[in-house]
């Protein structure tokens, strides 16, 4: 009898995580492409999101290398006011830091160049939970001259 009701769960866990993992791939609710902070970012389209997963209070990388110099919005979609955002160029020797989204700024424009790989990093300051996912979404911004506008990094 015991073998019976062990063998009943085993194939009911097993029909359950089944089930599950075919909604594991479903397509986003939007169109526009979301990558992972863990994985390197190059040439993106117009417009997508980064995905933080902000578990401890470390400082997470994300690592992006635009195909052309242009102006992007930069905006914080989840987690208000209880992380902050910085990028600097990853090579050179003089590297300085820019504050892109902090408690006091959830959106901010910026000057990306071309050809060049950025580092974004990204912390959280809160103890919530609710606050560890962080998603941001950038949007190139087709009607702004790179070449007159500032700051650029």
């Amino acid at each position: 009898m015991k073998k019976t009701i062990y063998i009943s769960i085993f194939f009911v866990l097993l029909i359950s995580f089944s089930i599950t993992s075919c909604f594991k791939n479903q397509p986003l609710d939007t169109d526009i492409t979301r990558y992972s902070n863990i994985d390197d970012v190059v040439n993106p389209p117009d417009s997508f999101q980064l995905v933080y997963s902000l578990n401890t209070y470390n400082n997470y990388l994300a690592i992006i290398e635009f195909e052309t110099n242009a102006v992007w919005e930069i905006e914080r979609m989840s987690a208000p006011g209880f992380n902050t955002v910085w990028v600097e160029r990853s090579i050179g020797e003089d590297n300085p830091q820019l504050e892109i989204i902090s408690a006091q700024n959830d959106t901010y424009f910026i000057g990306f160049a071309g050809e060049v790989q950025y580092n974004l990093w990204a912390n959280r300051s809160s103890g919530d939970e609710t606050y560890s996912t962080l998603l941001l979404q950038f949007t190139k911004q087709e009607d702004v001259d790179y070449e007159s506008f500032t700051p650029k990094i």
